[in-house]
């Protein structure tokens, strides 16, 4: 992508206090929260823990019974929100080699996507690489942006198609899955028309808020005693996604949460372990042999990218755990 020339930094809105108002996706009822602790460095998306007020979602994910506000400014309960803003998603805008968000920006993708189809025609040429190739050095700011937005949308599709597939082990291995947000961005004083409003919702997810520390953060925050169990459960996590067709692209220690927790008289420690983050997996193509899908799963090595790491990083801090692959897809590593 282009690098824009404007230097202007950019600051999240995103701040302790701040209240968001949002609607659900499936009837566009009004959700408040208010925003509790930012979580930036936890997601490509614009993570942060939030409470939210006057509702709750302590029903089935599935059920499509969820409250919304009504008008108290209580909290009543605690949750995670993933905000798919390509504007504040650093790490975003850092990998595509794009600056910092400005207004200005934000005007150049609003005449863009007001220009009528123009921001769809360039979103269905993305998927062209032979496009992106002759044409991406050249792209101005509102093109950068339209495909930083398009980039989200995909990792949003991607992430509550993977939770739906997951449904059995929400609670467990990983969170729950409440509900399904948008936030309109559209610019004061623009009415734009059906097809073009969609260009100004950003979406975002709900989910069970687990509080607790990375996993690649274990040998300061775990006893060494524990540290096997906790890995071991990390690799369940990784096996159960296989079980259920998931390919995770992005399996890594910091995309794992551990909760502790104090159990019976003698405060005995618990511990649970919860994968985080679905942005860049997908679920098995109908159509995919069982050699294209085991390939697949043999070369991103899902597991080895939690006890094959952990091991590494968890004996240079003196504590020593056993890990044996499973080999689960070797067969499909002949000829490679």
């Amino acid at each position: 992508m282009k690098e824009t020339t404007n230097s202007v930094e950019s600051f999240s809105p995103y701040l302790v206090g701040e209240l968001l108002t949002l609607h659900r996706v499936a009837d566009s009822s009004k959700v408040v929260l208010r925003i509790r602790e930012p979580k930036q460095s936890q997601t490509l998306s614009c993570g942060m823990v939030v409470d939210l007020l006057g509702s709750s979602y302590d029903k089935s994910p599935s059920d499509g019974n969820n409250h919304t506000w009504n008008g108290s400014t209580t909290a009543t309960q605690t949750v995670f929100l993933k905000l798919y803003d390509w504007r504040f998603a650093t790490q975003l805008r850092d990998d595509a080699g794009i600056e910092p968000w400005t207004q200005e920006f934000g005007n150049e993708y609003a005449e863009m996507v007001m220009r009528g189809d123009e921001v769809d025609g360039f979103v269905r040429k993305l998927s062209d690489q032979s496009f992106r190739e002759a044409t991406e050095e050249d792209w101005d700011a509102g093109q950068n942006e339209a495909s930083l937005a398009h980039e989200m949308l995909t990792m949003y599709r991607a992430e509550t198609s993977v939770y739906r597939r997951l449904g059995d082990i929400q609670g467990t291995m990983v969170p729950r899955f409440l509900d399904a947000l948008e936030l309109d961005i559209t610019p004061y004083g623009i009415v734009p028309s059906q097809q073009q409003r969609r260009h100004f919702l950003i979406k975002g997810i709900l989910l069970e808020y687990i509080p607790g520390f990375n996993l690649s953060d274990l040998s300061s925050q775990a006893p060494p005693e524990a540290c096997q169990g906790i890995v071991d459960q990390g690799i369940r996590i990784v096996h159960a996604l296989s079980d259920r067709n998931v390919l995770n692209k992005d399996v890594r220690p910091d995309n794992f949460i551990v909760n502790r927790s104090y159990h019976n008289e003698q405060e005995d420690m618990v511990f649970r372990v919860a994968m985080i983050d679905f942005g860049q997996s997908r679920l098995r193509r109908e159509d995919e042999s069982d050699l294209d899908w085991g390939r697949a799963k043999w070369q991103q090595d899902e597991e080895g990218a939690v006890g094959q790491v952990m091991q590494h990083q968890l004996k240079r801090a003196g504590i020593e755990i056993s890990y044996v692959p499973s080999y689960r897809y070797l067969e499909f590593a002949e000829g490679e």
